[in-house]
């Protein structure tokens, strides 16, 4: 009979805050509560829930180094051949988008992965000015890998999950990446003058 994972000891028993308590982030820092956050329980939870959530999205660029260290490239350039991975066929500039960077560093990215030979550009049949991207079967043979064994994992947990449960952890989820996509999309359109005065009149000064 298979053992459960070890960590699932934690998610059948989730330890009870207290104002000594501590919970490690991704680096293994301990994080304090503060007394403040104790003021009502609904409170806590919501907090307790946010500091989970957040040291999950810390914990899961982990990921990215696991894959750039046994593909011998960069966690950005590991981040890179997921996306590739996830959207098949994906074209440059649609590759750049979803990376934050321009057209020109992103060929170069592209150059580099396709010269260790990671992955290929294919012209379009109809179109050959149109390029989409694609991974060597080495390189998507390792994806196939982690995604399987991250799944498992995973999976195991959801397991002690009620369906009701699960269907509420995916609507916070997803509501948590909207609120991250639209943070970001925020950000890019505020005024840079106003975030930073202080720096902008030294600027002018010098």
């Amino acid at each position: 009979m298979n053992q459960p994972p070890t960590e699932l000891a934690s998610l059948e028993r989730p330890p009870t805050p207290t104002c000594d308590s501590y919970f490690p982030n991704s680096l293994g820092n301990r994080i304090t509560w503060k007394p403040s956050v104790f003021k009502n329980r609904k409170k806590d939870e919501i907090l307790r829930l946010i500091w989970s959530l957040r040291n999950a999205a810390r914990a899961y660029a982990s990921v990215d180094r696991a894959l750039g260290h046994r593909l011998h490239v960069s966690a950005g350039d590991a981040h890179a051949l997921e996306i590739i991975f996830e959207r098949v066929g994906v074209g440059p500039t649609k590759l750049a988008r979803a990376l934050g960077i321009g057209t020109a560093a992103c060929t170069e990215l592209i150059d580099r992965l396709q010269a260790d030979g990671h992955v290929f550009r294919r012209h379009d049949h109809f179109d050959r000015r149109r390029i989409s991207l694609h991974l060597s079967l080495p390189t998507h043979r390792v994806m196939l890998e982690t995604r399987s064994h991250l799944r498992g994992r995973l999976g195991a947990f959801a397991t002690l999950l009620t369906a009701r449960e699960r269907a509420a952890a995916g609507r916070y989820l997803d509501a948590a990446a909207r609120v991250w996509r639209t943070f970001e999309q925020m950000e890019k359109h505020r005024d840079g003058a106003m975030l930073f005065p202080t720096k902008n009149r030294r600027d002018e000064t010098t």
